[in-house]
């Protein structure tokens, strides 16, 4: 998933997380509109973040979720945190 990708399953999501019923299948369609792929990436979130305390969930689960970017020359290792000024990896240099 790439970081545009990334942002708009994040922009959905915030916009659908806290609703239920027909509430949330309205906006998550409205939101989604034909794009399956966009649909099953937010709805996967979201019950993941139902089911469990989202600061919680095991490195495979968070990295299914939030696939780390790749970098040339870099080898991206996690996700250290996410402000108004952007997100903070940790990377070991390849070379």
């Amino acid at each position: 998933m790439d970081e545009t990708r990334y942002q708009e399953v994040r922009a959905v999501f915030h916009e659908v997380c806290e609703l239920s019923g027909d509430a949330y299948e309205s906006r998550l369609s409205q939101l989604c509109g034909d794009d399956a792929q966009l649909r099953e990436s937010v709805q996967m979130l979201v019950d993941a973040s139902r089911d469990t305390d989202p600061n919680q969930l095991n490195p495979d689960t968070f990295n299914r979720l939030h696939p780390l970017p790749e970098i040339e020359g870099f080898r991206i290792v996690q996700l250290l945190g996410e402000g108004g000024m952007g997100t903070v990896y940790e990377a070991e240099q390849l070379q």
